[in-house]
């Protein structure tokens, strides 16, 4: 996987792909800064809107608190993020990110413990 630290940037990508490479290789903020300083429109970062399985509210709560304590994070906003995310997500294999990468790239473990926890989720 390569690292953060490294130029990713290509003299032949698209400018959205080496603005974004830009701004994530910056300086990262704790959450409670991002959240403030966050947009609302696309880019390449988390939400909380998904169709994938949820915590229950405690274990959620849980979670926001150490990632306030611990997380901090770097983040690019683009009207149109799926492109530039597909390009950057097959140039950095994150190990957690398991959609879009090429299978030989996709780490077992992460697979199968997603796997799991989706198995043993009850259904909605």
């Amino acid at each position: 996987m390569a690292s953060m630290t490294n130029p990713v940037v290509r003299p032949d990508d698209d400018p959205a792909v080496a603005e974004a490479w830009r701004l994530l290789s910056g300086v990262p903020v704790a959450v409670g800064t991002a959240a403030k300083r966050l947009g609302r429109g696309g880019g390449v970062y988390r939400t909380t809107v998904t169709d994938r399985v949820v915590l229950i509210p405690e274990d959620e709560a849980r979670l926001t608190a150490w990632m306030h304590q611990h997380l901090s994070l770097t983040w690019a906003e683009d009207e149109e993020p799926a492109a530039v995310e597909a390009t950057l997500v097959r140039r950095l294999r994150p190990p957690l990110n398991v959609s879009g990468v090429e299978p030989d790239h996709v780490q077992a473990a992460v697979v199968a413990a997603k796997r799991a926890y989706d198995n043993s989720v009850v259904s909605r």
